[in-house]
């Protein structure tokens, strides 16, 4: 399910980066963003969530110049699906997809960058140690896997 998600994700960057014109990115954030205001101050009380998730899209549409749209894009994604299930769903694809083809590769550019690689790993391992205790998978986890 998180493959099919993520392959998901892959087309809408890929729709909203070449097939949506601007103009009509900016027009549709510009609908959505008024209609989320118009929500907003019409609504008696507390402020619903649904406008404010509406206009935060309406910004995602517009494709910027920038990498922070995407990343932003992809750091929602990733806190949608959980951060567990997504990183074992990318190491699995990974030895199940790539591994095979890529293997020799990769195995020959760790060999080359050995040292150096180490020497940060254990670096990375220091701080996440005194950070924070490993995490384990939870049973739903390892069940989807």
């Amino acid at each position: 399910a998180v493959l099919a998600k993520l392959g998901g994700f892959f087309v809408f960057l890929f729709w909203r980066a070449f097939m949506l014109p601007r103009y009509v990115a900016f027009l549709l954030a510009s609908a959505i963003g008024a209609y989320a205001v118009h929500q907003i101050v019409t609504c008696s009380g507390d402020v619903p969530r649904t406008p404010l998730f509406g206009a935060a899209l309406a910004l995602l549409m517009v494709n910027m110049h920038t990498v922070a749209d995407e990343l932003l894009i992809l750091g929602l994604f990733v806190k949608f699906v959980g951060y567990e299930t997504m990183a074992y769903s990318v190491r699995h694809s990974y030895r199940v997809w790539l591994e095979p083809h890529a293997g020799p590769f990769v195995d020959a550019a760790m060999e080359k960058a050995g040292p150096l690689l180490q020497a940060a790993q254990e670096q990375v391992k220091k701080l996440t140690v005194s950070v924070a205790p490993p995490a384990k998978p939870s049973a739903e986890t390892k069940k989807n896997l």
